[in-house]
């Protein structure tokens, strides 16, 4: 039986999704407390690999396991084995065709940046930048990353790895809500860091240290290490993963 889980987590405490050596992962967590309940190996495939210390309002999760527990107990068996910073909201059986990251349509992220006062209570979720930032520049750096393009210079994965780096924004934004800039972005598809230089650009971008036209002259090299702009994980999460229903 194949099951799909939606869940939210708090990523400040963790090395990311994937399994790795030696760290705690999410992917990790999810395995040890499955693979107990089901008594038997549980393998689950994520919708993205999420970077370390990154959160997730929406992320969605599949695997594959036999037993005889009802869904619903399965959930709250979940929920109370996990650890605090972890809620399933949904558990529940699906085709053994659906597949959690290649069925995904498209995925939303945001990014907060503090440009107030440092705020001790959200410095592991809302990256603490603390200074005045020109949102009216960076929102018009945005048409730059809107739509389809080649993203070769805004993303770390190898041209060896992911040949193909196109990739499309269906939706791109910024806010000011108080002393916050939120920016949201949605697209079909992300490469690694891939969000967090194209918010590390913005920033630069809001701190009068680069111009429209250069972001663009980046975007047009399709090269690697071309943009040297990483803004930290803390700020980023992952809002949605959207499939077609």
């Amino acid at each position: 039986m194949r099951y799909r889980v939606d869940c939210a987590f708090l990523g400040y405490h963790y090395h990311g999704w994937q399994i790795q050596d030696e760290v705690v992962t999410l992917q990790h967590v999810f395995q040890e407390v499955l693979s107990d309940i089901f008594q038997h190996d549980v393998s689950v495939v994520g919708c993205s690999r999420t970077d370390a210390k990154v959160s997730a309002e929406h992320f969605v999760f599949h695997f594959d396991g036999e037993t005889t527990i009802p869904v619903d107990n399965l959930k709250t068996m979940l929920n109370h084995q996990l650890p605090d910073d972890i809620i399933v909201a949904e558990l529940v059986m699906v085709n053994q065709n659906f597949h959690a990251r290649k069925d995904a349509r498209f995925k939303t992220y945001r990014y907060t940046i503090e440009t107030g006062p440092y705020n001790v209570f959200e410095k592991h979720y809302v990256y603490q930048f603390n200074k005045h930032l020109d949102a009216y520049a960076m929102r018009a750096a945005l048409d730059v990353f809107y739509g389809t393009h080649d993203f070769t210079s805004f993303n770390a994965t190898p041209l060896q790895v992911i040949e193909n780096q196109v990739r499309t924004m269906h939706h791109v934004d910024l806010i000011q809500k108080g002393t916050k800039i939120i920016i949201t972005i949605c697209g079909d598809g992300f490469l690694h860091h891939m969000v967090r230089m194209m918010v590390g650009t913005l920033i630069e971008i809001g701190r009068e240290r680069l111009t429209i036209a250069e972001v663009k002259s980046m975007m047009d090299a399709k090269q690697k290490g071309v943009c040297r702009f990483n803004a930290p994980p803390q700020g980023l999460l992952l809002e949605g993963v959207h499939y077609e229903d």
